[in-house]
């Protein structure tokens, strides 16, 4: 049996939780930086190095900016000959995780 030691981190950005390690890409909400930027990611949940759980900083580098597709949202009332369509597209970023550095 093969002893699978593999780094990751839960980060929480805009509410919401990911767990990231290094090399991937994620897609978040649109953050303010621009492309090419780099960013520290300071709310770390929980992380594991080499199977140790420690205290982590999470740097990513913004790889571009993008709109997500087209959500249709529709309201409906039966035998009221009444229909409502909207939409809206999310604006997003995507980052790509460079590294999980232990800060203690």
């Amino acid at each position: 049996m093969t002893n699978n030691k593999e780094n990751f981190a839960v980060i929480e950005t805009d509410g919401r939780q990911y767990k990231v390690k290094p090399g991937i890409n994620i897609t978040v909400h649109r953050l303010s930086q621009s492309p090419q930027e780099k960013i520290s990611f300071d709310k770390v949940l929980l992380a594991s190095i080499n199977s140790d759980p420690t205290k982590v900083s999470v740097t990513g580098e913004i790889v571009s900016h993008y709109r997500g597709d087209k959500v249709r949202i529709i309201k409906f009332k039966r035998r009221k000959h009444h229909l409502k369509r909207r939409g809206f597209k999310s604006s997003l970023t995507s980052v790509k995780i460079l590294s999980i550095n232990s800060i203690g």
